[in-house]
């Protein structure tokens, strides 16, 4: 009650609120004299929710993007004053593309923040017939199931990077996978069989293609190049198959 009481004396003409994650009480989204916004890292009324940087990637999304809009007491459903839109490349991790994000968030946020106090930009409701959600990423995600294709493999890969980070495990030994390249051949391996090991990396089959390490970490260690360690080390590899039985940490 305290705190509610301080920021209403505040008398502020706007609230800006960035990756807060909750939904605020309504004499917080009505202290304001314009109320709060919200710098949101999707183009709504795509991916509404906790995740929306990691979903568009896991997804395969060709581009995503920020929405600034008015915070109501519903989950990301309040009227959108602008979005601007970032494509997505195909090197791209969830950390590369939140620091994208978050520097296309405060350049729109600066160059809008003018007309949205003045009133002289309208906020448009959104389509609910277009809503979708980015659910919560958690650790038991982590896991790779190598009978899916490479480019899937590749995506959850990207899409878990930095956190909660992509497994797989080999001989009762989890490595989180932080790189890999999807590679698209005629070869038809059982998914897991480890194909070769070399200075390209380690390439695995999948389903449907295979994906080629490039960077990996062991428990306890740091992350290596995974052509370097392979060489150094090439009895832990030869003949051998991942599995996905591998439990994120």
């Amino acid at each position: 009650e305290k705190e509610l009481l301080s920021f209403e004396e505040l008398h502020a003409d706007l609230c800006i609120v960035v990756a807060y994650g909750m939904i605020l009480p309504e004499r917080i989204l009505n202290a304001p004299r314009l109320g709060c916004i919200n710098v949101h890292g999707s183009l709504l009324p795509a991916y509404r929710g906790a995740a929306p940087i990691q979903r568009s990637l896991l997804d395969g999304c060709e581009k995503t993007g920020i929405s600034i809009m008015q915070l109501v007491r519903k989950l990301d459903a309040g009227d959108v004053f602008v979005s601007e839109s970032l494509p997505i490349d195909k090197k791209d991790t969830s950390g590369t593309l939140f620091d994208k994000l978050a520097k296309l968030g405060a350049q729109t946020l600066l160059k809008y923040l003018g007309p949205i106090l003045a009133g002289t930009i309208r906020a448009i409701p959104q389509d609910e017939n277009k809503v979708t959600y980015a659910e919560k990423i958690t650790k038991d995600m982590s896991p790779l199931n190598f009978y899916q294709s490479a480019t899937k493999l590749d995506l959850m890969i990207r899409g878990l990077n930095p956190w909660p980070v992509a497994t797989a495990t080999l001989d009762g030994v989890c490595y989180k996978i932080f790189e890999a390249v999807p590679i698209s051949s005629g070869i038809h391996k059982h998914p897991g069989e480890i194909l070769s090991f070399g200075k390209e990396g380690i390439e695995i089959a999948c389903s449907d293609g295979s994906l080629m390490v490039k960077v990996l970490q062991s428990p306890g260690k740091g992350r290596v190049n995974a052509a370097d360690f392979a060489r150094s080390c090439p009895q832990k590899f030869e003949g051998k198959s991942f599995d996905c039985n591998c439990s994120a940490s």
